[in-house]
């Protein structure tokens, strides 16, 4: 194991990140990489001389290793695996019957899941090259009887810094494990199980990345339901048992008695990236050359409202959609209720579709999707990508989907601004359908936020209590002074959002 000092942790290398438990400067701690194989590579001649035997050589090596950090924050940012990834190149001599290594090399750890960034790492070895030292290394070393322990987790504990992180879990995010060291990949099978309500998940997956052990159960997490994860026969590498203690959480609920409160109504577009989240009355407004998109829906007869642009997508990033509850994933279908068009738009104003659906990846979640094309977006190219709905009956049918769905089996909302029932829940297609311009990538790191309801945690578009200052119903209310009559502070939050 290599072990570095502790680095100041800045955001884009200017802000100061804080400890959220302390509120002082946050560091990383020791930074330890550890060498997950040999490092094997090749000695070449000194390439500054004709004489092949004058030294230093030249040398190349190869490794695999983990890295990890002291401090739990940076850990869960910074832990993960560099296989095959980690070259070093430098110069050995032999001097006095010690080899010497000094090597060089660049490392592209992955931060936050949202951008690759590079760092320099050098390593001086010392090794004796006599019979003796060789014959007695293995008795030598240093044998690894520390078992792994646990750093923090996702959700984490209900009094976990910062708090109400159980609530900001939403179906479909991961279960993660965070541990001091890495942990021995053929123990991960039998090593940790999830129990759902007292009982086994079967269909648990479970993925190991450096020092990070991730869940995922078929389907997702649950709202309302208990959960429960035993760790019992994770290792490290050296074979070393992790002890943990059942680690027990609950996403919130959105039932009230055993009643749902979200059934019956429809999912609706949080967010989308590139453009905006409502059906857009754009027929006889567009101007692809001017950047001009149209109007949102609106129930208004005048359709009165802000006239949209059209949103300019950096050629390296994905199309992200966001929604507010868990959809049916076999109604996202690539092509026919999830379509990407490269469009032109004639002198005349009339659109041409020029590709009917862009090559690329649809990534699902419960919640999100994101469409990375094949190739990047070209720069002043036009596109447009439609989210299918339609309110006929039938149209969530399995095997026959017309609209993407939630598990409900509710077609998706895409005028809101219209209300919730604007046709008499008859009134054909009304898709989505946002336009964007391709632009040059950007250097920049793209970092979503997450939307959290501040009240309607069930997405129902109703608050679920009696009483609007109630504190002990499905989703009350922390409030400083106020009442129905006169009103509460607009910093006014949430008991499961404070």
């Amino acid at each position: 194991m290599l072990k570095s000092t502790s680095l100041n942790v800045l955001v884009g290398g200017k802000v100061q990140v804080l400890d959220a438990a302390t509120g002082e400067d946050q560091q990383t701690g020791t930074i330890k990489v550890t060498m997950l194989s040999d490092a094997s590579g090749y000695m070449s001649p000194n390439q500054y001389t004709d004489d092949i035997n004058a030294p230093p050589r030249h040398i190349t090596l190869f490794m695999d290793v983990s890295m990890n950090t002291e401090a739990a924050q940076p850990n869960a940012a910074l832990s993960q695996d560099l296989m095959g990834g980690v070259e070093l190149r430098g110069i050995a001599l032999v001097r006095d019957g010690v080899l010497t290594i000094d090597a060089i090399g660049m490392v592209e750890p992955n931060l936050l899941g949202q951008e690759f960034t590079d760092s320099t790492i050098a390593f001086h070895l010392q090794a004796a090259t006599d019979a003796d030292s060789v014959l007695d290394a293995e008795n030598l070393r240093e044998l690894d009887a520390t078992p792994p322990s646990l750093v923090s987790w996702m959700p984490g504990p209900a009094n976990a810094v910062p708090a109400t992180r159980q609530s900001m879990q939403r179906p479909g995010d991961p279960i993660i494990l965070f541990f001091d060291e890495p942990l021995d990949p053929a123990s991960v099978e039998n090593g940790v199980e999830l129990i759902e309500n007292g009982s086994p998940v079967t269909n648990l997956q479970a993925r190991l990345d450096g020092t990070a052990l991730v869940l995922n159960p078929q389907g997702g997490l649950k709202h309302g339901v208990p959960y429960s994860v035993s760790v019992d026969g994770l290792t490290d590498l050296a074979g070393n048992r992790a002890m943990v203690s059942p680690l027990s959480f609950e996403l919130d609920s959105i039932e009230e008695n055993g009643s749902p409160g979200n059934k019956g109504f429809p999912p609706l577009a949080l967010t989308t990236y590139p453009g905006y989240p409502c059906e857009t009355d754009y027929e006889n407004t567009l101007d692809l050359e001017n950047g001009v998109f149209g109007k949102c829906w609106t129930a208004d007869a005048n359709n009165a409202g802000d006239v949209l642009p059209v949103s300019k997508m950096p050629a390296d990033r994905p199309i992200t959609v966001v929604f507010s509850k868990s959809l049916d994933l076999d109604s996202v279908i690539v092509g026919e209720t999830f379509t990407v068009q490269e469009i032109a738009q004639e002198a005349n104003g009339t659109v041409t579709v020029l590709n009917q659906q862009v090559a690329g990846r649809l990534e699902k979640n419960n919640q999100r999707i994101r469409f990375y094309p094949e190739q990047p977006w070209q720069v002043g190219a036009h596109y447009r990508y439609i989210l299918a709905s339609s309110e006929q009956s039938g149209t969530c049918t399995p095997g026959q989907y017309t609209s993407i769905c939630d598990e409900d089996g509710i077609p998706l909302k895409t005028d809101l601004l219209e209300g919730l029932n604007d046709g008499d829940g008859n009134n054909g297609p009304d898709n989505l359908e946002i336009v964007f311009t391709g632009s040059e990538a950007r250097s920049t790191v793209f970092t979503p936020l997450r939307n959290l309801p501040i009240r309607d945690t069930n997405s129902n578009l109703a608050i679920d209590c009696d009483d609007l200052g109630s504190e002990s119903c499905l989703e009350p209310f922390n409030h400083q002074g106020g009442s129905d009559s006169e009103g509460f502070l607009p910093s006014a939050t949430p008991q499961n959002c404070s």
